[in-house]
């Protein structure tokens, strides 16, 4: 099944890639088919309307929400390396008590 869309309002000559804005809303005919012939292969055409109610883009980050982030990351990263350094000194004495006993 083949399927494209073209925007129904605002079309220009040879121009296919629509920047749409927020807060407007935009009708697109979709159109499905069996090839992309037009109009011999055309099974289903439909007019959809799309209201874009926010900007694109990243949303706001929080900056209580980072701190803690930040600051629980190096809490858990100084108690692994603490941790990995209490196993290397119980291995440095035991080899260390090995070579005392010998």
């Amino acid at each position: 099944i083949y399927e494209f869309s073209m925007p129904v309002e605002n079309v220009e000559d040879g121009i296919e890639d629509v920047e749409l804005e927020h807060g407007v809303i935009f009708d697109f005919k979709i159109v499905f088919g069996t090839t992309p012939d037009y109009p011999e292969g055309i099974l289903i055409s439909n007019i959809v309307s799309i209201y874009l109610e926010f900007p694109p883009g990243a949303p706001d980050l929080d900056i209580g929400e980072f701190l803690m982030s930040i600051s629980t990351l190096i809490i858990f990263t100084t108690i692994g390396a603490l941790y990995v350094f209490y196993i290397y000194r119980i291995t440095q004495l035991k080899k260390e008590i090995e070579r005392i006993r010998i």
